[in-house]
């Protein structure tokens, strides 16, 4: 993985720092609120879709879940939803929310996030471009993959995503990927994510 790595080291950064408490303040001024509209239910519903043909009743990690919008989407076809968020704000509103015994919600930083468990799915729904280095976040959360697990990972087409968008199609096995655009010109690419096989080549 040595050259995957060093190509990676010369792709821009373009990233948004946000602090826990700006996140808290933009979900309690419901500033994310629009994620729940049918603007969105594309770019949710084919994020769900790949999580169940991967693995119908399997174990889901959703990293940067806010407020558990995608929990929804896929019930009730997994056996297993853990969702992730810095924000407090964002886990409250998603712990009000009646859901399965099946799912939790814990209120953790991604980056020293710590689990036992182990998924079928990692999901990172528009959470990755967030992170400084959105490749060693994925490199980090491969140890909880199960040995068929993969990423299924939705990135805003726009500068700031270009990084992470760049980043996974050099490091990893694209086993598919979809572009959507919503009536509102906003655009989006979704691709479900393979591990490299261990050669060190992604193809």
């Amino acid at each position: 993985m040595a050259r995957v790595d060093s190509l990676i080291a010369w792709i821009p950064r373009r990233f948004r720092s946000t602090t826990r408490e700006q996140w808290d303040v933009e979900y309690t001024c419901g500033e994310w609120d629009y994620l729940r509209s049918v603007g969105e239910l594309a770019r949710y519903s084919v994020i769900a879709g790949y999580c169940r043909h991967h693995k119908r009743q399997g174990s889901i990690c959703d990293v940067g879940c806010g407020e558990g919008i995608l929990e929804r989407a896929l019930r009730p076809t997994y056996r297993r939803y853990l969702g992730i968020d810095v924000s407090e704000a964002a886990i409250r509103r998603a712990r009000d929310s009646e859901r399965p015994a099946s799912a939790s919600f814990e209120c953790a930083d991604a980056l020293v996030f710590d689990t036992a468990e182990h998924f079928d799915v990692i999901v990172f729904n528009e959470s990755l471009y967030y992170f400084p280095q959105p490749n060693a976040v994925l490199h980090r959360y491969e140890k909880y993959l199960n040995s068929e697990g993969v990423f299924v990972v939705s990135n805003v087409i726009r500068r700031r995503s270009r990084a992470a968008r760049l980043g996974i199609r050099i490091a990893w096995v694209a086993l598919d990927h979809t572009y959507l655009r919503n009536a509102a010109g906003a655009r989006w690419e979704v691709a479900m994510l393979g591990r490299p096989d261990r050669s060190g080549c992604t193809h």
